[in-house]
C-alpha cells in the first residue's frame, strides 16, 4: 500500500500468461498491498476497510475473476504460481480476519 486507495484490481487477463512481466507485477503489487494491510493493527486495518473502496474493488475482482480448477476453461490457465496461490491465501485471510473482528 504505497498509498491510502490504491489496491490494484485484479482482471480475467491475470489469470492467463503468469510469465508475463505486468501479470507478475500486478500479482506481486496486490500480494504485497494485502500483506501490508494484515499486518496493520486492528484499528487501522479497520479504518482502511471501512473507508477504502479500492480494497473493495481489489477483493471483488479477485473473486469474480480468479480462475478456479472447476471452471470450463481451467485448462488453458498455465498453472498456479508460488505468488498467485499466495496471493489467495492473503485475500482469503482478510475476508477471515473481517469476519471475526475480536482477533
Amino acid at each position: 500500500m504505497a498509498q491510502a486507495g490504491e489496491f490494484v484490481a485484479f482482471l480475467p487477463g491475470d489469470n492467463q500468461d503468469l510469465a508475463n512481466p505486468n501479470t507478475h507485477a500486478v500479482i506481486e503489487l496486490i500480494n504485497q498491498d494485502l500483506s501490508q494491510l494484515l499486518r496493520l493493527l486492528p484499528q487501522q486495518f479497520w479504518q482502511v476497510v471501512l473507508t477504502d473502496k479500492s480494497l473493495h474493488t481489489c477483493l471483488d475482482s479477485f473473486l469474480r475473476f480468479r480462475r478456479r480448477c472447476y471452471d470450463d476453461s481451467a485448462e488453458s490457465i498455465q498453472g498456479s504460481s508460488d505468488l498467485l496461490l499466495q496471493l489467495s491465501q492473503r485475500v482469503f485471510r482478510v475476508f477471515w480476519r473481517m469476519a471475526h473482528p475480536q482477533n
